[in-house]
């Protein structure tokens, strides 16, 4: 690590506060219960459920508020970034890449300059919510690709 590399943490996490914003407040909004049950209920965020009609579920949610605290914290809270304008990768510690990750990096930024010059955050993976084991390894048997 560089000697001037400060690690930062997420301080509100389900961890550290269980029964309260982020995690489960006994006063929450059950996540299934409709608006106007919620309204007569007076719990948290009544007003206020998701497009879909539900409300927050902490553990869900969790990831989310990181993401928005992390990205502002990095570009309005700290010196060293806050007039940073060049390219910035976030790379969890549980997070792997592989040997041609920053290659492919450039060459997803110059092609997004042609294709959608507006564009400014690049994904250079995704979170699977399954994985069919059975069904990557029946194609590199029969020696396709995955």
């Amino acid at each position: 690590m560089h000697r001037n590399a400060r690690s930062i943490f997420y301080p509100f996490s389900i961890q550290t506060h269980p029964n309260e914003f982020p995690g489960a407040d006994p006063g929450d909004c059950p996540r299934d219960i409709k608006k106007e049950q919620a309204l007569l209920r007076k719990c948290n965020n009544a007003l206020h459920p998701d497009l879909y009609g539900h409300y927050r579920e902490a553990k869900f949610t969790q990831t989310k508020h990181h993401w928005w605290w992390k990205a502002n914290r990095v570009f309005d809270q700290l010196e060293v970034t806050k007039y940073h304008t060049g390219m910035v990768v976030f790379l969890e510690e549980d997070h792997y890449v592989a040997e041609d990750f920053l290659y492919i990096l450039e060459l997803m930024f110059r092609k997004s300059q042609d294709l959608c010059p507006k564009c400014n955050i690049l994904s250079l993976g995704t979170y699977l919510k399954t994985f069919n084991y059975y069904t990557y390894n029946k194609k590199n048997a029969n020696g396709g690709t995955s």
